[in-house]
């Protein structure tokens, strides 16, 4: 790519780069703009030919600057071995790599980075996961390489972070800079407090005054690192608000720091006055302590770690010739699986038998099926599509990367949570800063002889609202818990919010409200020999469909025949080819076109044999849990309605039921539901996947085995489907908790306020108090939550 580069001298006046925003001591001027450095140059002509100068539009100066002298920084990554051990995903055609990106900033990093497939053809998808400031990128591997990813990053000023943990997933970092503040912060902390003990007693006076001033030069000394390096957080964040035009809630504290600092300076070199240096290092010392407490309080509530602790995942385990369902805890290196169609891989394996064609959409959003022979390598995330297989584990189940799976964008849809978010930073900054300059102005008016600068600062630190931000995802993650210990495995905490508020409780029938072992299970037709039934049972083996798997219980064999060929088609039926014999299982409808008759068919080559038809077992205690429902019931089924008359004794009278609904009507009843209630959709998570994302908050009532479905917001234990009325009761109390926790932060700020505006309260006391509002905070939500939990559940309802 050529560039035309006019270079001036040295610049006179102040020109900043419109690319990174710094200020350039030596100007490049390129397509009508003024660059600080040829890197900059060449990330601007990269994304102006590639038709992305929107990324400018987003944030004022949102680039980064690229780092010099980045040749041959990542060939270490063209060994493959070495790549090998950094992907969490690999095939001979993808591979996915989650990559530390410390220069993350702000939405243009975000856009660019995840437009990353314009810039490089072999990407094929990248998201952003801000929190983190990490990436996930799925690339082609014949296309590119991780080193090619990597260099592109870097020359974008994005340089991915590698170190030698990357190696080892199993090893946590730890934000060794937060404790290393901290450290700092402490130490300086006690030494000015040292230090400042002649201003405490007085010693200023008379012959002591050299000391004492000597003291105070001391303690502007030590308080340097405090406010530079310290308090660098804060800096950074006013010095990003700034850059954007935009008021943030750190602004405030900030603010305050450098009325404390520069105040303080002040009085000491003019040998004025002490200073607050004390009350500056107390002050970013307590603040510190806060942001940790709060960043372990968020470690503690990590959804990652319930997600392992109590997520009933299962698989079925190949064992002496029968298969069982075991946790996934319980599954090791070595164990042979049984994987069905559509069923999840769960752990990096191998193939033992025959060959499996694989959906890794789960993993990479691709939908090509990979072919897999005898003996090759599956990765965890793998769903089969066909005849079941059995696989051989390699390494134990990493719930964590499961938990990673579930929570893909390509399954989020475009459901959004408001979370009580508090979107109200600009409007806060601004009263409280007015606040601040009217009691300053006020003192200063009146001489009531207060410190104007202690009276700004304690405004600006008391009225932080971090208590206040703390009360909705506090209260949601304790409440995230405590429904995981009934059997309700949420994927977001926000969704209780959703929870709270649902008008309509939609149900599916079978595998939600039907048990799905019933043995009330018979054949009527033609009498099957034995190599028929055989040819039955081996066919239904295949699939996890609650009626498929009530036929095969009906028979018993030792050993199954091998599936030549098999295929499931959702909402229909089941295809198979055996021993020459082609079946086929499914509605009635589907088969002959009779949406009259009732059943399931069975056509052998092409003949109709019969229809299995069985006599629905609910769940237990199933007609008192809907009546309990104080919401509206509409059952949403797929089944014919020859069962509509047992269900109406079950089901309140003002209910709708809906029947002979397919996968697809399901969605576009929801969808329409959805224009004028709050709905809450409760499916077995096989054919209801559409209408569980559809639905405001989708519950796939899970069984035994098919217990992890990307498309809906929770899983509920089947044996818990009657805590369902609690569990709406309990979200909608969580609710009242947050708005409670709400008042008391107000509270607390108000009255805090009140004191600082009357000057009664110190810089160094309102640091100490504003951890402790949010400690207030976290209690009030725990015990909250205990209370609610312990009203609202019974024993009988724990796991």
């Amino acid at each position: 790519m050529e560039t035309l580069i006019n270079k001036s001298c040295v610049v006179t006046e102040n020109v900043f780069c419109h690319h990174c925003g710094e200020k350039c001591e030596e100007t490049i001027h390129s397509s009508g703009y003024s660059f600080c450095c040829q890197g900059c140059v060449t990330v601007f002509d990269i994304l102006a030919s590639n038709g992305m100068e929107k990324y400018y539009s987003l944030e004022n100066n949102p680039g980064v600057t690229p780092l010099k002298d980045t040749q041959d920084k990542y060939t270490f990554l063209k060994d493959e071995e070495t790549a090998k051990k950094l992907y969490s995903f690999e095939n001979e055609k993808v591979a996915q790599v989650e990559l530390s990106i410390p220069a993350i900033h702000c939405i243009s990093c975000i856009w660019l980075i995840e437009n990353l497939n314009k810039l490089s053809s072999g990407v094929i998808r990248s998201e952003v996961n801000f929190g983190k400031k990490s990436a996930r990128i799925v690339f082609s591997k014949g296309k590119t390489d991780l080193s090619e990813i990597a260099e592109l990053l870097l020359k974008l000023g994005y340089e991915a972070d590698f170190n030698m943990a990357d190696l080892d997933k199993q090893k946590k970092h730890l934000n060794r800079s937060l404790i290393s503040r901290i450290s700092v912060a402490g130490f300086c902390f006690g030494n000015i407090m040292l230090f400042s003990f002649p201003h405490y007693l007085g010693l200023e006076i008379g012959e002591n005054e050299s000391a004492a001033r000597f003291f105070s030069f001391m303690n502007l000394i030590i308080a340097i690192p405090v406010f530079f390096y310290c308090g660098s957080d804060y800096l950074k964040a006013a010095h990003t608000a700034f850059k954007s035009k935009t008021l943030s809630l750190d602004l405030p504290i900030f603010v305050g720091m450098v009325a404390l600092f520069t105040q303080s300076a002040y009085e000491i070199l003019t040998s004025t006055g002490p200073g607050y240096m004390d009350s500056l290092a107390g002050l970013v010392f307590f603040l510190l302590l806060g942001r940790f407490f709060q960043q372990k309080t968020y470690d503690r509530l990590s959804f990652e770690r319930d997600y392992k602790s109590f997520f009933p995942l299962s698989a079925s385990l190949l064992k002496d010739q029968k298969v069982q369902s075991v946790p996934l805890d319980r599954i090791n290196e070595g164990d042979i699986l049984r994987i069905r169609n559509g069923e999840l891989i769960p752990s990096d394996s191998t193939l033992l038998n025959g060959k499996a064609s694989i959906d890794y959409s789960f993993v990479t959003g691709e939908a090509d099926l990979q072919e897999v022979r005898n003996g090759d390598k599956l990765f965890a995330g793998g769903r089969q599509s066909g005849a079941a297989i059995d696989i051989k584990v390699l390494s134990k189940v990493n719930h964590s990367y499961l938990t990673e799976l579930w929570q893909n964008s390509v399954f989020t849809g475009n459901k959004k949570y408001s979370l009580l978010s508090f979107k109200t930073g600009k409007y806060f900054t601004l009263a409280i800063s007015a606040i601040a300059l009217t009691a300053v102005g006020t003192h200063f008016a009146l001489g009531t002889g207060v410190s104007v600068v202690s009276v700004f600062s304690s405004v600006l630190i008391i009225a932080c609202p971090c208590a206040l931000a703390l009360s909705a995802p506090l209260t949601f993650g304790f409440a995230t818990r405590a429904l995981s210990k009934t059997g309700l495995f949420l994927k977001d905490s926000a969704i209780i919010e959703q929870l709270a508020g649902t008008d309509t409780v939609v149900f599916d029938k079978t595998g939600t409200l039907s048990e799905t072992k019933s043995k009330e299970t018979a054949f009527k037709g033609e009498v099957l020999s034995s190599e028929e039934q055989k040819m039955v049972a081996s066919l239904c083996s295949q699939s996890g469909h609650p009626v498929s798997r009530q036929i095969a219980s009906l028979y018993e064999f030792e050993e199954l025949y091998k599936i030549d060929d098999f295929k499931e088609f959702t909402g229909k039926g089941i295809v198979g080819l055996i021993k020459g014999n082609t079946l086929r299982l499914g509605k009635y409808s589907w088969l002959c076109g009779d949406s009259e008759s009732k059943g399931t068919a069975l056509e052998i080559n092409g003949n109709i044999k019969g229809v299995f038809r069985s006599k629905a077992q609910y769940r237990s205690g199933l007609k008192e849990t809907l009546n309990r429902l104080k919401n509206k019931i509409i059952l949403l089924s797929g089944d014919s309605n020859r069962e509509e008359q047992n269900l109406k004794k079950l089901f309140p009278s003002i209910s709708e039921l809906h029947f002979n609904k397919s996968p697809q009507e399901k969605l576009e009843f929801l969808e329409q539901l959805n224009d004028k209630e709050q709905t809450l959709m409760l499916g077995d998570g096989l054919n209801d996947a559409g209408a569980l994302k559809a639905a405001k908050a989708g519950i796939a009532v899970a069984d035994d085995i098919h217990s992890f479905f990307p498309a809906c917001d929770g899983i509920l234990k089947a044996e818990k489907l009657n805590n369902i009325q609690k569990i709406l009761t309990f979200s909608k109390r969580c609710m009242i908790l947050i708005h409670g926790c709400f008042a008391l932060s107000i509270l607390y700020n108000t009255v805090g306020l009140s004191f600082a505006v009357a000057g009664k309260l110190t810089p160094l006391t309102s640091a100490i108090l504003m951890p402790l509002s949010s400690l207030s905070i976290l209690l009030m939500s725990a015990l909250g939550i205990f209370i609610l939990k312990s009203i609202t559940f019974n024993k009988e309802d724990y796991l």
